[in-house]
């Protein structure tokens, strides 16, 4: 994620590419504290920083949420990102690998 300056106005931005799309999602904020800002101006800054990584989070929780569905309606949704199945893909469930799953040859016996 970045913040970035689009006409005169500042934006926190974060980008998405995979061979089929690219995005860029975004959340506007006011401009940053500036140098010799009272600890008042800067702690507000950072209050706002917060709040708008907490709001375009959900942005691209909701953008990827989309991406996986739609994948899985299109019967795309069996791939882990790094190109491994998951346990349940390659017996076939419909099962999202979550993180506390094993991939297969990678865990213990």
């Amino acid at each position: 994620m970045a913040r970035t300056k689009v006409a005169s106005e500042y934006a926190l931005t974060a980008q998405y590419q995979s061979p089929s799309e690219e995005r860029t999602l975004s959340h506007p904020m006011q401009s940053p504290a500036r140098a010799g800002s009272s600890t008042t101006e800067k702690t507000a800054h950072l209050a706002e920083l917060r709040a708008s990584v907490t709001q375009l989070q959900d942005q691209v929780n909701a953008f990827l949420t989309q991406i996986m569905e739609k994948e899985k309606r299109d019967g795309q949704g069996e791939h882990v990102s790094n190109g491994t199945q998951s346990k349940a893909a390659l017996r076939g469930g419909d099962d999202v690998l979550d993180g506390e799953d094993e991939l297969e040859g990678d865990g213990e016996a």
